[in-house]
């Protein structure tokens, strides 16, 4: 970027005059070419169509990504929600009873699963396998030689916690608490192993302590596979997810791009 100075505002030299920087097509003689610069440091960012220009404007939200909210925790979150939480509320529905996504004021909720269509221990296998550096995560358990234990899904009995009162308790649940009432499963035995080393090797001293572990590592692998969705997108499009509400909605645009 090149800052704007007296002498810069009629030299067209400085700068490329062949494609606008929003809509990278070619100017031609009728183009009308304005400089697209940043209100906040005053730097020129490049050259545009003046329709472009004035069609650009800058948004302001923050992501809240969550796996398959649509179907779990937007229920939870918009039955039990006070009524005065945001001044401006929109949601886009899937049908009466389902979110796509939600906005409270700059908060944009959006569901992953409506963009990498898998479970978060098939994401987490997937980096697993691509080498992938896992910085996120390493930056939360950087004093932990024993991290690459969290490096999966998480085994968590939810029938088990029907009452808060069980957060207290000092032991670590047996394998039948671990039943699934809604699959009508059991947890397998490499997994049941796998959840109580987790618990003794991390220190947990009530199920509560694990609780916590559950869903900070759940969170922060969450946060590696969605960032790296997002810098795919980025690197091969120029196109970021968070401002999608699906990946068909992402696909279409990146089409449209693509066939230019």
């Amino acid at each position: 970027m090149k800052r704007v100075s007296g002498i810069e505002i009629d030299d067209t030299t400085s700068y490329s005059s062949y494609r606008c920087v929003f809509c990278r097509e070619f100017f031609d003689i009728n183009s009308i070419r304005v400089r697209h610069h940043s209100h906040d440091s005053n730097h020129v960012i490049g050259l545009a169509h003046q329709l472009c220009n004035l069609l650009h404007k800058k948004t302001f939200f923050i992501p809240v990504v969550i796996h398959n909210s649509r179907n779990y925790d937007t229920h939870l979150l918009l039955k039990h929600m006070p009524m005065n939480i945001a001044k401006d509320i929109n949601i886009i529905p899937a049908n009466m009873e389902k979110f796509t996504m939600f906005t409270l004021d700059h908060l944009k909720f959006l569901d992953s699963y409506q963009f990498l269509d898998a479970s978060l221990d098939a994401l987490v296998h997937n980096l697993n396998i691509s080498n992938h550096d896992f910085k996120i995560f390493n930056a939360f358990f950087a004093d932990n030689d024993s991290r690459h234990l969290l490096k999966r899904k998480g085994v968590f009995p939810y029938s088990f916690l029907d009452d808060i009162s069980k957060l207290n308790a000092r032991t670590f649940p047996s394998k039948d608490k671990f039943f699934n009432v809604l699959a009508q499963t059991h947890i397998s035995d490499d997994d049941y192993s796998h959840a109580k080393l987790v618990y003794d090797t991390f220190g947990c001293a009530t199920f509560e302590d694990y609780l916590k572990l559950y869903q900070l590592s759940d969170c922060v692998l969450l946060s590696e596979i969605f960032t790296n969705f997002r810098k795919l997108s980025l690197n091969h499009y120029e196109l970021d997810p968070v401002h999608y509400i699906s990946l068909s909605e992402l696909t279409f645009d990146a089409g449209l791009k693509n066939v230019k």
